[in-house]
């Protein structure tokens, strides 16, 4: 059994969207993995809605010594990860 548990959103990590991220991503949690990674491939937009869940996320892994990892984060959404400064919180692989 793989230790890392993978959601993969699409669209916008926004206000509007981030009900239906926030219960995908508890019920993941709730499974007790310490690896989560989240793949970007299909998120075209990154709002502070989207920013506080994913920190959110971090900390509830960080509880149990695991990790939240971004993979395959779209340039313009990696942007908004570097200006809001969640780099130092959040890892970002591929």
């Amino acid at each position: 059994m793989s230790d890392v548990l993978v959601y993969r959103p699409s669209g916008r990590f926004d206000a509007t969207h981030c009900p239906e991220h926030e219960a995908a991503i508890r019920t993941l949690l709730a499974a007790g993995q310490p690896q989560l990674t989240i793949d970007c491939t299909d998120v075209d937009f990154l709002s502070s809605a989207g920013l506080r869940l994913m920190l959110m996320a971090a900390r509830e892994l960080a509880t149990r010594s695991g990790r939240l990892t971004l993979s395959h984060v779209r340039p313009n959404v990696h942007e908004i990860l570097e200006i809001s400064g969640v780099l130092t919180v959040l890892t970002v692989a591929g």
